[in-house]
């Protein structure tokens, strides 16, 4: 299933290269035990967007899964797991792709040794947009809270970058 995700993504990544796309980072902060404060994790996520489809995933993953795959080539598996913090395999398999025209999204996961994936409709978070301002280099944001899976979502956005996609399975603000 890695290699289908690898494929899923070049050719998504190949299919925006024809037309304009934005790609944009996000620092992701998850906890690895749902009860332990303590299991904290940050890595760096990419949305790459071109207001029509979008994908959403972990770059050090995708490098990771990429660099383990070539050297099976040629190294043994024992040497292979002795390198395992080469190939980051605590990244975040999330992928999440968002077709804009179908109005649809599929999510894909791995749990432990197996991916899981569905498709659903893309839900339409109801964002409260606030008054409050702060700035971050030379932008000025704006925030909004949103309800979302049972959660409150506090997100700064750009109005001026007129991107109307998120991270993860968000999206309708703005900017």
């Amino acid at each position: 299933m890695t290699k289908k995700i690898h494929f899923i993504i070049f050719v998504f990544m190949i299919s925006c290269i024809k037309s304009q796309y934005i790609k944009v980072q996000y620092k992701f902060t998850y906890l690895t035990e749902s009860n332990n404060l303590n299991s904290k994790k940050e890595e760096l996520m990419t949305l790459v967007t071109n207001n029509k489809k979008s994908i959403y995933f972990s770059e050090d993953k995708l490098i990771g899964d990429s660099l383990k795959i070539q050297d099976s080539k040629t190294l043994t598996l024992p040497e292979i797991i002795a390198n395992k913090n080469k190939y980051k395999t605590n990244s975040s398999s999330i992928v999440v792709i968002k077709d804009f025209d179908k109005n649809n999204l599929t999510f894909y996961n791995k749990i432990v040794k197996t991916y899981f994936t569905y498709t659903q409709k893309i839900n339409s978070i109801d964002w409260t947009i606030t008054q409050e301002i702060k700035k971050f280099e030379n932008y000025i944001l704006k925030k909004a809270i949103g309800n979302f899976g049972g959660r409150e979502y506090t997100v700064w956005y750009c109005p001026e970058i007129q991107i109307p996609d998120g991270p993860y399975k968000f999206t309708g603000l703005p900017g």
